[in-house]
């Protein structure tokens, strides 16, 4: 279920790059969904960035999986806040 390299070119991403330079998250990951589906992943450390998106792939009705990874080094307040996340936007995360 990846997306292979064959599924866009060196030149279709310049174009897209120069196409999204001033394009909101919105518009991005309504592209993404539309062009991959569910191949297509939101990838969380639980910073600010991985929950924006989640936040707008949720509210734009996007259902990206989302994933994180887990070294079995995490601290146990990491594993209560991915709880948190999952049960605020009703995701399950793939770890």
């Amino acid at each position: 279920m990846s997306i292979q390299l064959s599924e866009i070119s060196r030149d279709e991403v310049h174009a897209l790059a120069a196409e999204f330079e001033d394009k909101g998250l919105g518009d991005i990951l309504a592209w993404v969904w539309k062009r991959f589906g569910a191949r297509a992943a939101i990838g969380t450390s639980f910073q600010g960035a991985g929950l924006v998106m989640i936040d707008h792939a949720v509210g734009g009705g996007m259902k990206l999986p989302v994933f994180t990874l887990d070294t079995g080094l995490l601290f146990p307040g990491t594993y209560v806040l991915q709880e948190r996340v999952e049960a605020h936007w009703g995701i399950v995360m793939q770890a």
